[in-house]
């Protein structure tokens, strides 16, 4: 870290200075003479550089950098971390410059170099070691302050990725932290201001469009869009967005908070909009539960949230869809929030108390309803699923996050054809983020697809393909690509049908499926080969089995099936193609009498493939 400190000097007779830092003064000198300058006060582990002159200033550079630790002490260790060097220890690096890498290749070779960090850089472990393919010493992944979150799947970047262990040391002084800005408002009109601070001193502010002054006062752009607004000091930068909207109305008809219960006053516009769309403004409002009129418009301004009102009943829905029904959230920010905090406080209390509590969905698609459309909003503490797919068609779900529920982010459990859902992120929830299971006895079929779908986090597991309660008188066809599981503490992305010989026709595919960090298998079944095949095409997995627990519905490895209660009927019906597994505690298990089951691709680089 470089400091300058300037001294400000006169033209006349001059001795000797000594000069306190910091220094705020002036002495008088004309460049014509020698100058003896004496620098006194630096902080520990300062410099003082050369000085230069120029434009009647002199110009003292001091360097602060950091101070490796001895070469010797270090965390060097294949696999079981070294004292003080374990996840969440802050570390410093040894020697310079420490190499920061990403996911190291087969064998513990080096990864791709994403960039260095100089001898003392200090940061924070955020993974256990994985082996180098030097015996006794392994790969850790550092955090040293990077800008957005880091973890051990990434992102890796300069500031956070996997470096050798034998470079790092423990270190008693914690690195420092970046401040953390927001700014009040977060959402304002073009040409409004927002007061930006930060939990730190800010000694700059810059912003990605409009105007901000060093203190932080912001004045929005001409133009409805995200702004970033940066702070800056010497610990490092911390960002935060400022959604920047029109003045314009997106409908000609717009609602305003009444304080109390809206639903009257949104019947009202909905039937003054005739056919056309309403709009709710900023602000805080409250429905009990809704049942719009069919083709009802409904469009969502940043900075609202909808609350529920009152005590619904066991199985009474937030929203109960109609047909041609559409909600979406008009951004910039897209930070529009629909949220139960009653119902699930009273849902939390009844399934404490042993009731059956958990059908108290957001959005509830049922009936046949079709073409629904729902995008760009958030779900947040859904007294059951966020949305919920009964008996519809043509349902279009965009970027539809949905949180914390009492039960499963999205779900389908009944007859749901020709929907699309596209982006989202399901998270935290205490069971799937995804749980397609449709009741036994449904009369229809399961058609869709899903496009850059995530799931994080949730305790149950990512996506679950629970097609066991049909028979062949249902079709599935479902094509998942790109359908992402990070963190979730069961199955990443699990597979079923029924385990005799009943089963429904047709096929799901997964394209380029990823499941990372899972707390069991990556990918994992329970079924037969009869009926539906399952088919992954490039499926990634990344150390799988985090828990490392035993139990009934899970092999232990990246990849696995089981049939525990097979009638009549053989484990199969499942194919892994070009499969990356990387990680882990294990490859594959299949049982020996498997049908139908291949498998081709890489376990850590070398080949696997099965039979």
């Amino acid at each position: 870290m470089k400091k300058l400190f300037f001294l400000l000097l006169f033209a006349t007779g001059l001795h000797a200075q000594s000069v306190q830092i910091p220094y705020a003064g002036s002495a008088p000198y004309n460049g014509n003479m020698a100058v003896q300058v004496n620098v006194t006060g630096l902080p520990s582990g300062c410099t003082a550089g050369t000085p230069t002159y120029a434009n009647a200033t002199i110009t003292v550079p001091v360097t602060c950098g950091v101070v490796p630790p001895p070469v010797g002490t270090s965390c060097a260790s294949a696999s079981v971390p070294a004292s003080g060097c374990g996840i969440g220890s802050t570390v410093a690096v040894v020697n310079n410059p420490g190499n920061v890498r990403g996911t190291p290749t087969a064998g513990g070779g080096n990864g791709p170099l994403m960039g260095t960090q100089p001898g003392g850089a200090k940061g924070v472990i955020v993974s256990n070691p994985v082996p180098q393919s030097t015996a006794g010493k392994g790969w850790q992944v550092v955090n040293f302050g990077a800008p957005n979150s880091c973890n051990a799947a990434g992102p890796y970047s300069q500031g956070c990725g996997y470096l050798g262990n034998d470079n790092l040391a423990p270190s008693t002084t914690p690195p420092p932290t970046a401040p953390t800005v927001s700014c009040a408002p977060s959402s304002v009109q073009t040409g409004g201001i927002s007061n930006c601070s930060g939990n730190q001193a800010i000694t700059s502010w810059k912003a990605s469009a409009g105007t901000i002054t060093s203190a932080g006062v912001f004045t929005a752009p001409a133009t409805a869009q995200t702004v970033t607004a940066t702070g800056t000091n010497t610990n490092g930068s911390g960002t935060t967005p400022i959604s920047v909207s029109s003045t314009v109305s997106k409908c000609s008809t717009t609602i305003t908070p009444s304080g109390g219960q809206d639903n009257a006053q949104l019947l009202a516009a909905i039937a003054k909009a005739g056919g056309g769309c309403v709009e709710f403004k900023p602000g805080i409002y409250f429905l009990s539960a809704f049942q719009p009129p069919s083709g009802t418009q409904l469009v969502a301004d940043d900075a609202v949230t909808i609350n529920d009102f009152g005590i619904f009943g066991r199985t009474t829905y937030f929203f109960t869809i109609a047909s041609k029904f559409s909600f979406v959230g008009a951004g910039p920010l897209y930070s529009a929030v629909i949220t139960m905090p009653t119902n699930y406080a009273n849902a939390k209390k009844q399934v404490a108390n042993g009731q059956d509590y958990e059908y108290q969905h957001c959005f509830a698609l049922i009936n046949g309803v079709s073409g629904v459309v729902l995008s760009n909003l958030s779900l947040l503490n859904c007294a059951g699923d966020g949305i919920n797919l009964q008996n519809t068609s043509g349902a279009t779900i965009t970027n539809v996050n949905s949180a914390t529920n009492i039960r499963q982010g999205y779900s389908i459990t009944g007859p749901a054809t020709n929907w699309t859902i596209t982006g989202g992120n399901l998270h935290d929830g205490p069971l799937s983020g995804f749980d397609i299971e449709p009741d036994s006895g449904i009369t229809g079929n399961i058609q869709g697809t899903i496009t850059n779908l995530q799931t994080n986090n949730n305790v149950g597991g990512g996506t679950s393909f629970g097609l066991m309660n049909l028979n062949s008188t249902n079709n599935i066809a479902i094509v998942a690509n790109n359908l992402t599981s990070t963190g979730d503490g069961g199955t990443g992305i699990a597979y079923w049908n029924g385990s005799n010989g009943v089963a429904a026709t047709g096929s799901v595919t997964c394209n380029n499926c990823v499941a990372k960090n899972s707390g069991a298998d990556a990918f994992y079944g329970q079924r037969s080969s009869v009926g539906w095949q399952m088919i992954f095409n490039n499926p990634v997995a990344i150390n799988s089995n985090q828990k490392q627990s035993s139990g009934s519905n899970q092999t232990n490895t990246a990849i696995g099936l089981q049939c525990n209660s097979c009638t009549g009927a053989q484990p199969g019906g499942v194919q892994f193609n070009n499969a990356t597994i990387t990680g882990g505690n294990g490859s594959f298990s299949f049982p020996s009498n498997s049908v139908g089951v291949t498998l081709s691709g890489t376990y850590n680089g070398a080949k696997v493939s099965y039979p």
